[in-house]
């Protein structure tokens, strides 16, 4: 199980970060892992989706909005688990709980490595920094 927090100082409006958050269409705007979405149903709350990686894999998520941010499951795919990226004290935070599945697990430490960096440059690009 890979288990990680990134976080940075929130620089700019909090209700702003949360909503682009909540926008499960801009995803790729800023999750630039994540190629592709396709919402397969949304209540406004919780929303299913096909996700299409960076790399060449894709999977299946439930995505929560959360009062201060959002919850994506990974149910099929490279890795399940769970992200969370939340708004709160002044930062921004996400936290990810995930397990690779046989064929990515033996670069799992590189891979934790390249979801750190490019957590860290998401929620830079949330903030538009």
């Amino acid at each position: 199980m890979a288990s990680f927090q990134v976080e940075e100082e929130l620089k700019c409006d909090k209700d702003s970060v949360v909503k682009k958050l909540k926008d499960i269409q801009a995803m790729p705007q800023y999750w630039k892992g994540t190629r592709e979405i396709n919402v397969l149903s949304d209540d406004g709350k919780i929303a299913e989706a096909k996700i299409r990686f960076a790399f060449p894999a894709s999977g299946k998520v439930r995505i929560t909005r959360l009062e201060n941010g959002i919850r994506i499951d990974y149910l099929e795919g490279p890795f399940k688990g769970y992200q969370e990226t939340v708004v709160k004290d002044g930062k921004i935070v996400s936290k990810w709980d995930v397990k690779f599945n046989w064929m990515f697990r033996a670069m799992e430490k590189r891979n934790i490595e390249h979801f750190k960096e490019g957590t860290k440059h998401a929620l830079l690009r949330l903030q538009g920094i």
